[in-house]
């Protein structure tokens, strides 16, 4: 499990997981669900111009964040290269990943983890029956163990 290579095919198969997940059922349902105000939002007949802006501007806040906010560069030579704790690279330095957070990361990540639990409260509070609540409490506390992941590296 502490395998690079393994953890690298899990970021490849999750991070596929998600796109197939918002391209392929989220995007279209929400440009099914779309609120007229929102349809009508950059033209005068209905369209999906609108839901189409707004995944835009998430996706370029997530990148910006995550390569321009928070500099991630890797010092590896190659990506053939198995990236052997303790070897010497080109410059005479470690192979390994570099995350430059300027001392405040931590604070961005408490952010957006507490704007995120808001959200999930507010999914849960706004159930109609006991049987969901259950079960979107259920889904709420089964995917805990990320935020405690992402808190305790």
């Amino acid at each position: 499990l502490q395998s690079p290579k393994f953890i690298s095919y899990v970021n490849v198969l999750t991070g596929g997981m998600f796109i197939a997940m918002g391209l392929f059922h989220i995007l279209p349902e929400s440009i099914e669900h779309q609120p007229c105000s929102l349809a009508t939002l950059f033209t005068s007949e209905e369209s999906a111009m609108g839901v189409v802006f707004f995944v835009f501007v998430g996706f370029m806040m997530v990148l910006f964040f995550e390569r321009v906010l928070f500099d991630v560069h890797d010092h590896s030579k190659s990506c053939d290269n198995t990236a052997n704790p303790g070897t010497e690279g080109a410059e005479g330095e470690e192979d390994h990943l570099h995350v430059e957070t300027q001392g405040w990361g931590a604070a961005v990540l408490l952010i957006s983890l507490g704007v995120h639990s808001v959200f999930e409260g507010i999914i849960v509070g706004t159930a109609e029956s006991v049987g969901t609540v259950f079960l979107l409490a259920g889904i709420v506390v089964a995917h805990k163990w990320a935020a405690a992941f992402a808190m305790a590296d």
